[in-house]
């Protein structure tokens, strides 16, 4: 596994059409830290919100870590709205 991190961008309705290509993206990434990069992002629906916890999930058994960055007051919000906030996962703004 390379040493370097390998920063994602959320696009919200891409990953809603394609979730199978969304965890594909995450879980292919050969790296020690992922970096989703949610600083375009204002409203994360259900589905994607789930496809982000189970890549934390994964990376943490494969002893990778997982990082949120950005995230707007309103994305945050609609995190908590359906129950999935605070996330597992290191968060930076």
């Amino acid at each position: 596994m390379a040493e370097t991190t390998h920063v994602i961008p959320l696009h919200p309705e891409e990953w809603s059409d394609d979730p199978n290509a969304a965890i594909a993206q995450l879980r292919g990434a050969d790296f020690a830290q992922i970096v989703v990069d949610c600083s375009e992002v204002r409203f994360i629906p259900a589905l994607v919100a789930q496809i982000l916890l189970s890549a934390i999930r994964t990376a943490a058994e494969e002893g990778k870590k997982l990082r949120l960055t950005g995230i707007s007051p309103d994305a945050q919000s609609s995190l908590e709205e359906i129950g999935l906030w605070p996330l597992d996962a290191e968060v930076s703004a």
